[in-house]
C-alpha cells in the first residue's frame, strides 16, 4: 500500500472530535483535552481501562494530509501496545491551531470518550477532582521532543504557506 493511501484509511477511520478544550495543570503546564466520538467504535469506550494500570506503552505516529494547503489535517495514529488497539484522531489545522501549537509546546494530550458535559468545557484551570471525573474512561498521552518537533515543523509549513 503506497502512503496516500494509507494516510487515506487513516483519515477515513479517524475518530470524528466532539469538542478540544485547553487545560492548566500547574502554571505554566498546560494540557490539550480531546473528546472524541467512540459509538462506532465500543472497544473504545474505556480507554483507561484499555491502557491498564500505570503507565501503558503506546506507539504514536503523525500523518499529514494536504501538507501545506489551506485545508491540511494533521493526523495521529496511537496503538495502545498492552492491547493492541489502534485508533486515529485527525485535527483540521485551520480550526484547531492554537491546540495543536500549545500541544507541540506541552505534549500533553488527554483523549476522553465524549461528548463533554457543557459545564466543563472553556479553556480554564481545573482541580485534580474536576480533571479525573472529566478523564475517568479516558488516557494521557505524553509526547515526547521528536514528535513535538515534527508537530511544530508541520505547523510552520501551514503558517509560511498561508502568508
Amino acid at each position: 500500500m503506497d502512503e496516500a493511501m494509507a494516510v487515506k484509511l487513516m483519515l477515513d477511520s479517524a475518530l470524528p472530535i466532539d469538542d478540544i478544550d485547553q487545560i492548566t495543570m500547574l502554571p505554566g503546564r498546560t494540557l490539550i483535552l480531546v473528546w472524541v466520538d467512540v459509538q462506532d467504535r465500543p472497544d473504545l469506550s474505556d480507554l483507561a481501562a484499555l491502557h491498564g494500570q500505570g503507565k501503558g506503552t503506546f506507539l504514536m505516529t503523525w500523518f499529514v494530509a494536504n501538507p501545506g494547503a489551506r485545508n491540511m489535517i494533521i493526523g495521529l495514529r496511537i496503538e495502545m501496545e498492552a492491547t493492541s488497539v489502534v485508533f486515529h484522531l485527525a485535527f483540521r489545522v485551520e480550526r484547531y491551531l492554537p491546540e495543536l501549537e500549545i500541544l507541540a509546546e506541552s505534549g500533553q494530550l488527554w483523549v476522553v470518550p465524549g461528548p463533554p458535559n457543557e459545564s466543563v468545557t472553556g479553556t480554564r484551570v481545573m482541580n485534580t477532582r474536576e480533571m479525573l471525573a472529566i478523564g475517568e474512561k479516558g488516557v494521557q498521552f505524553e509526547l515526547g521532543p521528536d514528535m513535538r518537533a515534527v508537530l511544530r515543523g508541520q505547523l510552520t509549513i501551514w503558517k509560511q504557506r498561508r502568508r
